[in-house]
């Protein structure tokens, strides 16, 4: 079932632009993938959306969610299925037009940076968490006790 959509939509976006549709479809992908992404932080009762980076992965993976979203948004019409509204919003966003897809893009970018002032919360470094100290008691060979203290890897 997907591919069949998939297979639809990039002939339908050959037929749309004339031009090779991986290469345009891999164009709107780098287009639309955001390179920030929120993730919640409690701080003081209250959730926090900080902005971090995302790896290359879970930026096509919010671009094809926006795509997605966007052609689910788009309201039925007899002559056009899942397949018509991906190429159409595809197409549209290659030549420049203003898409609901972008509209996304920059929901999430004002979302953003609304939640800059917010950084100071977040821990960037894990190592610097003050770690525990263990006690140990060691039993030398005359007898004698030794206290030793070290850190735990925790």
């Amino acid at each position: 079932m997907g591919e069949r959509i998939i297979l639809e939509v990039l002939a339908k976006v050959k037929r749309g632009t004339h031009k090779n549709p991986v290469n345009v479809l891999d164009e709107v992908i780098t287009e639309i993938s955001p390179s920030l992404k929120t993730t919640p932080k409690r701080v003081a009762g209250r959730i926090l959306a900080l902005p971090t980076y995302c790896n290359i992965f879970r930026r096509q993976f919010s671009a094809m969610k926006f795509l997605i979203k966007a052609a689910n948004t788009i309201p039925n019409s007899r002559e056009e299925n899942m397949a018509g509204k991906l190429a159409r919003e595809i197409i549209n966003n290659h030549k420049k037009k203003n898409t609901l897809s972008l509209t996304y893009k920059k929901e999430l970018i004002k979302t953003l940076k609304e939640n800059r002032p917010f950084l100071r919360f977040k821990r960037l470094h894990k190592d610097k968490r003050k770690k525990k100290r263990k006690k140990k008691v060691i039993r030398l060979n005359s007898g004698v006790r030794k206290t030793v203290f070290y850190t735990s890897k925790t």
